[in-house]
């Protein structure tokens, strides 16, 4: 482990416009410490937003940290107390830009018809007989880093064609019910029945069923730690309450703000992809009454989950 206060400082002054207090702050007041496991801040009972924000910002630029979710530990000199924070980037979505032609790269974007990297592979409700419709793909270099550069995943759901007000299928809300589906290409895997379909049903306008595609306007951000919600219920009410307004928002990667139990998908670990809340969105897509859904990929991106959460 070496030394790095004039490292960071170094990074926050090339990389980071804040003011030069802020700095020198960093650079002789904070000893720290880094290797490629977890970076240490010592002297500081709690820490001050406005330095972590700092220290942040600048290993957002360095190979040692930011995609590998390393640790920021901070210690209590005297009471020798440790506590681990991982900062976790995430890309809020600020709005839905309509599509002005049909988009045909491989980026990240919900409607439309899907960009293939390999073969088509469109997924097929078995109870129903009858292919999903097609929600989003998602770039997964933002995801899971390296593994995800250069693959999509591609969400699914079993839905209700325009103007049929009665069906709707519960079993969406499982990720192994047959009901959603996530495909990663390319060299993903999934186990679910396929059809080598390029296109098909895709998201909707409610007005008229016209088809619906759209960009995202992206902003990038990070995460607190994820908090169990045995912990979580345990923080004061002002910290709770600043813990949900930062995690409680559509966006890719960060951590899954679960409000009905920690409900991580079995045969983990995953990572989140896509947090949605989709009532009010400029398509149509009905997954209850006040529903969340969850996207998750494995952290080598070859698979996916996806559930939902309705109060």
């Amino acid at each position: 482990m070496r030394q790095a206060g004039l490292y960071i400082a170094a990074c926050v002054k090339a990389r980071f416009k804040g003011s030069q207090r802020a700095r020198d702050r960093v650079r002789r007041d904070r000893p720290v410490a880094i290797d490629d496991r977890v970076i240490i801040v010592e002297g500081l009972d709690e820490p001050p937003h406005d330095f972590l924000t700092e220290a942040r910002l600048a290993m957002m630029h360095t190979e040692t940290a930011w995609q590998r979710r390393v640790p920021w530990r901070w210690q209590n000199r005297v009471a020798t107390t440790t506590r681990t924070v991982f900062v976790v980037p995430t890309l809020r979505i600020e709005a839905f830009v309509p599509a002005r032609a049909p988009i045909t790269d491989p980026v990240t974007k919900f409607g439309g018809q899907p960009v293939w990297l390999s073969e088509p592979q469109w997924p097929v409700n078995d109870a129903w007989g009858e292919p999903m419709r097609f929600l989003c793909q998602i770039e997964l270099g933002p995801v899971v880093g390296e593994a995800g550069q250069g693959r999509l995943a591609y969400v699914f759901v079993t839905h209700a064609e325009h103007g049929d007000e009665v069906f709707f299928d519960p079993d969406i809300a499982f990720p192994d019910e047959g009901a959603n589906a996530v495909i990663v290409q390319p060299g993903g895997v999934y186990d679910g029945s396929t059809l080598p379909m390029a296109t098909g049903p895709s998201l909707y306008h409610a007005e008229d069923g016209s088809d619906a595609e759209y960009t995202v306007r992206l902003q990038p951000g990070e995460d607190p730690d994820f908090r169990p919600q045995n912990d979580s219920a345990r923080l004061p009410t002002d910290d709770l309450d600043r813990y949900w307004e930062r995690i409680s928002n559509d966006k890719i990667g960060g951590v899954p703000a679960f409000f009905q139990g920690d409900e991580w998908p079995d045969g983990g670990p995953w990572e989140l992809t896509l947090q949605l809340s989709p009532n009010f969105k400029p398509f149509h897509l009905n997954l209850g009454a006040a529903p969340v859904a969850f996207v998750f990929v494995s952290p080598d991106a070859k698979q996916g989950r996806m559930l939902v959460q309705d109060s």
